[in-house]
């Protein structure tokens, strides 16, 4: 594609060189530039990558797309906003291939990926081939891409359209995070339906206040982006969405709405409702436990509906979806304990999974917060141990010889312990003494539900640091803790919180247990 051809889909100030110039890609990130690439420069946050276009050409781009006009040898394309300007470059370079695929957004603070599963399962039963965009990677056809993004950056989105074009996906479910419609990343695409599922506390320290942030959300739902909106009637900006939006459908058990289900049945193991979808009464039953789900599921069935997948294969698709990843995952039982993983990362979210646990095991006592990125391992475990203490008396009493800001390092240190242990168990009998030991604590302390909650990298992990925790708790109990030299205690508890485990470390000590 020449720069004449992109010229005609963005806005620009002036043109600097030749029009008849090749673009044979796109790059925002001076390390990945290629020859041929048009880079993109824009000023940040924190950086102004125009001070990397002269890397970026001796690197082989071909032209530049700036906000300044910059001292270098290749085109420039002097633009308003380099970053507002890479996702209508990238649909026009990709052929614009969203325009052959219908696509849902999901957004809202908590239950995006849990929807884009339920849909994609709906689709699957319904003969659809659908993709999904979101937090646990990219899915489709027989293709997985690790995540990095919950929304990718316009580029590599619009590559990843154009891919799922060539595989034949008709249906594509995806993520649409708060700050992509801040940034505008998906400008330009035209949503068949878009799902609000709730707003609660969430990215404060970008938006500064609730009434921002709840803003940006709502702006998604504007007639021209999204075809129809799906919206939770129970939140009350999804009501404002509602009252503002002629093409709205509701849905929710509170509020008056389009979609909502009655002769609701929980359990361990799923959940059981009636649904009544647009006045059809269908009976539904799902795998995934806890009411919030239920919300999940009926904005999926009433987005499934309005796209034309007949309510059977609504209910398939919700019974056929054993779990999602990471969402209240039921991942292991242990010595008659059930170990829940759920990846909740807001307020909000805790207190959902802690009150649908509660509820359905008959009480929780305890819960474990594992979360890597930076300080969060100290700031969440306080969220979560603040909400347990103000909602649930049995928490109270598990932890009441300490302070809850005790508490944050008393786990880190918990965790310091098992670690250590790979590397200072001399013999195979130690080894067997310390997980006798472990044994012997699981049974007389352990509860019988855990609540392992938050870990990106997955399942597994979590389970492995559940299993280290349950290592630590018992050298505590025997006193163990007086081997730790303080400076070895400071320059591991800095790798914890910075976030550099090695899980191949964790991986060895776990079977060095077994």
């Amino acid at each position: 594609m020449k720069i004449g051809e992109l010229l005609q889909c963005i806005k620009f100030k002036e043109l600097i060189g030749g029009e008849d110039v090749e673009i044979t890609g796109l790059c925002a990130d001076s390390q990945k530039v290629s020859n041929g690439d048009l880079f993109f420069c824009y000023k940040g946050n924190e950086f102004d990558s125009h001070g990397f276009a002269s890397e970026a050409v001796a690197c082989g781009a071909a032209a530049i797309v700036c906000e300044r006009k910059l001292d270098c040898s290749v085109p420039q394309i002097i633009v308003p906003d380099g970053r507002r300007a890479i996702a209508p470059a990238a649909r026009a370079f990709f052929g614009y291939a969203d325009k052959k695929l219908k696509l849902v957004g999901i957004t809202g603070t908590n239950g995006k990926t849990t929807t884009t599963y339920i849909l994609k399962s709906i689709f699957d039963e319904a003969g659809k081939k659908a993709g999904i965009i979101g937090t646990l990677g990219i899915s489709y056809a027989d293709k997985f891409i690790s995540p990095e993004l919950t929304t990718p950056d316009p580029i590599y989105l619009h590559s990843v359209f154009a891919d799922m074009v060539n595989c034949g996906v008709e249906y594509v479910f995806m993520e649409v995070s708060a700050h992509a419609i801040h940034f505008e990343k998906t400008e330009g695409l035209e949503f068949a339906v878009g799902i609000f599922t709730n707003c609660t506390q969430d990215h404060l320290d970008f938006f500064g206040n609730m009434r921002d942030y709840a803003e940006c959300k709502k702006s998604f739902f504007n007639e021209k982006i999204c075809r129809y909106a799906v919206v939770n009637s129970d939140d009350a900006v999804g009501r404002q969405i509602i009252s503002s939006n002629k093409n709205a459908v509701s849905y929710g058990l509170k509020n008056p709405a389009d979609v909502f289900a009655v002769d609701i049945q929980e359990n361990i193991k799923g959940t059981s409702f009636v649904i009544n979808l647009f006045d059809e009464l269908y009976e539904m039953n799902l795998k995934l436990a806890a009411l919030h789900n239920v919300y999940n599921a009926m904005g999926a069935a009433a987005c499934a509906r309005i796209l034309g997948v007949e309510t059977a294969y609504i209910a398939d698709g919700l019974a056929k979806l054993q779990s999602v990843t990471g969402r209240l995952e039921l991942v292991a039982k242990f010595n008659g304990a059930d170990i829940f993983v759920d990846f909740a990362h807001t307020p909000d979210g805790l207190e959902k999974s802690l009150q649908a646990l509660k509820k359905l095991c008959g009480g929780i006592s305890g819960a474990v917060l594992f979360q890597r990125e930076e300080f969060r391992v100290l700031f969440f475990t306080i969220i979560v141990l603040g909400v347990a203490a103000a909602l649930f008396s049995n928490f109270a009493d598990l932890f009441r010889d300490h302070q809850v800001s005790d508490l944050a390092f008393y786990f880190v240190y918990l965790l310091l312990i098992a670690v250590l242990l790979k590397f200072f168990a001399e013999t195979a009998g130690a080894v067997k003494e310390i997980l006798n030991g472990v044994l012997t604590f699981v049974r007389l302390y352990i509860p019988t539900y855990m609540l392992a909650v938050g870990s990106a990298s997955g399942a597994a992990s979590a389970t492995v640091y559940y299993q280290l925790l349950l290592v630590a708790v018992s050298l505590i109990e025997w006193g163990y803790l007086s081997v730790l030299v303080p400076s070895v205690y400071v320059y591991v508890l800095l790798t914890v919180i910075n976030g550099i485990w090695m899980e191949e470390k964790l991986a060895l000590l776990l079977e060095l247990l077994e």
